[in-house]
């Protein structure tokens, strides 16, 4: 298993002081030490001088140890510990032992005063729909986990781990987002059988009592504010039902620059007409191109995303390898009649805009399908190919889509200066247009890809993309 360390804290390992690592653990690559491939585990139990530890791996090979090996050190629960040695346990006839455990300390534990360590191996676990993942160099990987992606996500992820009553999550946010209609208990159930005509005569007699004092303005809320939460409720229905509600299914808006560098080629639904501008010249950005890009409203995103998305891409042109479901088809179904905006995010960057396509890149698998709607500050993580949930293969996305960048921006010299642009760095006819000038080739989104790789590289990619003020790194 390929392993790049970084400064961490101190562990004490059988009473020598050893740097602990920050350290990507891919379950596909075998971990390599001086004297061949080394054993990985997880720390089980802990005690008082010693611990337990259990999912031992030897490269590719789960081995089987007939119950926790014994190592004679103080761990925390949760940990990954590698060693090279694993003996009889003479004190344990038919159960092992290992003398030389040395911790691996998780780059995924985002705060200080985190108890917690989940490892990136089990966090971002490949499942067999990975077995064709393309192959990212790990070095890079690493690199996309110091930005920390979904930084908050993760950890949240980590401290609560698999999150067992998702149902109440989700009851809870339909509790907390739509309390206007508390008083008039509204069920947010969404498991409970509902008598939906019951429901929506409750809803029209709050309506007369408004329409009475002539408040015509809360008739009309009311009813929005009841179609809204009537989808999203319904939404999470069908997700229970087809067992893909999970911990990331409501996602702050705050991290779309994160899933947007994860899987930037989009395609796109709307309850809004979208024209099919495919095969224009130079459209004018639409109303999914501005919205999306005004949900952060920096010029850094909004690049970002048109460099990928320039001509918006209807949900019916989605094709290749990667066969939609047909539980997600059914949420799908669902999702189209309560979102504005239902995406499906991929990792397609051969498909770019055609102005610096690259038809030769070989795209990675695996697509998002994402749920938005206007007057709510979230996104909805509604379904993914693999079943997996937002974190399985992300960091090797991204890194994928900084190599495309990288190998790949002289080519977006391609766009002319006065393509129509929205928050360009100037404005025609009231639309924005990408550079002053006439229809040469513009001179300026090589430069912009070469400071978003600089920003990567320092770590600080989605501060960059957010608009966020830049400040040193912390010293260690």
């Amino acid at each position: 298993m390929n392993e790049k360390a970084g400064l961490g804290q101190n562990a004490v390992v059988d009473d020598s002081v050893v740097e602990a690592e920050y350290t990507i653990v891919d379950p596909v690559d075998p971990m390599v030490g001086e004297n061949g491939i080394v054993y990985t585990a997880v720390v089980k139990s802990c005690h008082d001088g010693y611990s337990f530890l259990g999912e031992v791996k030897r490269g590719y090979e789960t081995i089987a140890t007939n119950g926790d090996v014994f190592a004679p050190v103080e761990m925390k629960v949760g940990e990954i510990v590698k060693f090279d040695e694993l003996h009889t346990d003479p004190r344990r006839p038919g159960k092992f032992r290992t003398e030389n455990a040395t911790l691996i300390k998780n780059a995924l534990v985002l705060a200080e005063d985190s108890n917690n360590s989940v490892a990136p191996y089990d966090l971002m676990r490949r499942s067999a729909y990975h077995k064709s993942a393309k192959a990212i160099d790990l070095e890079q990987v690493e690199k996309a986990l110091e930005n920390q992606p979904f930084a908050d996500v993760v950890l949240r992820k980590i401290q609560g781990g698999e999150q067992d009553n998702l149902v109440e999550q989700a009851v809870n946010f339909l509790r907390e987002n739509f309390a206007m209609l508390a008083q008039l208990d509204i069920s947010c159930s969404i498991t409970d059988q509902i008598d939906l005509n019951a429901e929506k005569q409750t809803i029209r007699e709050g309506q007369a009592v408004y329409r009475e004092q002539g408040l015509d303005g809360m008739v009309a809320s009311l009813a929005s504010e009841y179609e809204s939460f009537y989808g999203v409720r319904e939404c999470f229905k069908v997700m229970h039902q087809n067992n893909i509600l999970s911990a990331e299914s409501i996602i702050p808006i705050y991290y779309l620059p994160d899933l947007l560098v994860t899987a930037p080629v989009w395609f796109i639904d709307s309850k809004d007409i979208l024209q099919d501008n495919e095969d224009a010249d130079d459209p004018k950005p639409d109303h999914a191109i501005k919205f999306f890009c005004n949900q952060v409203n920096t010029k850094e995103f909004a690049w970002l995303y048109q460099i990928y998305n320039r001509r918006t891409r209807p949900l019916s042109a989605f094709s290749g390898r990667d066969i939609m479901p047909l539980k997600i088809v059914k949420v799908l179904e669902k999702a189209k009649k309560v979102f504005d905006y239902v995406v499906v995010a991929t990792p397609y960057h051969d498909i770019a805009s055609r102005e610096w396509t690259d038809p030769e890149w070989l795209r990675n698998i695996d697509p998002f399908l994402i749920g938005f709607k206007k007057e709510l500050p979230f996104m909805f993580l509604l379904g993914r190919w693999s079943g997996t949930g937002l974190f399985p293969l992300m960091c090797d996305m991204i890194a994928d889509t900084i190599g495309h960048l990288r190998i790949n921006k002289a080519k977006l010299r391609n766009f002319e200066s006065n393509s129509y642009w929205h928050m360009g760095m100037s404005v025609h006819s009231d639309v924005g247009v990408l550079q002053p000038g006439g229809s040469e080739n513009n001179t300026v989104l090589e430069v912009f890809a070469d400071a978003l790789i600089a920003a990567f590289e320092k770590g600080k990619l989605f501060e960059f993309l957010r608009g966020e003020t830049l400040v040193p790194a912390k010293q260690q």
